[in-house]
């Protein structure tokens, strides 16, 4: 689940690498949950690479709705602080 918040966090397409890095996942796990969710995911090749997002804007607010996402066992500030925490890292910033 955290995969596919992740992705839901993001409002534009991007490429797997993107979205294995900020799950802190392998790129291997993010392909398969990206397969398993393949109908609510929007493709778009770019080059040699493709890229990523949710397919509608009323799912990605399913998404974020409190009760969906407690059951996901999860929080959208997680979420947040873990991209934020990885692009910190990007710029020469840990904060561990």
């Amino acid at each position: 689940m955290k995969i596919i918040y992740v992705l839901s966090e993001s409002e534009q397409a991007v490429p797997l690498e993107w979205i294995a890095k900020y799950a802190g996942e392998s790129p291997f796990a993010v392909q398969e949950v990206l397969g398993l969710w393949r109908p609510f995911l929007d493709l778009s090749t770019v080059g040699r690479g493709s890229t990523f997002r949710i397919y509608h804007a009323s799912f990605r607010e399913f998404l974020r709705r409190d009760d969906t996402v407690r059951s996901a066992g999860i929080t959208l500030g997680q979420i947040n602080e873990q991209i934020a925490n990885q692009q910190l890292r990007a710029i020469g910033i840990d904060l561990d």
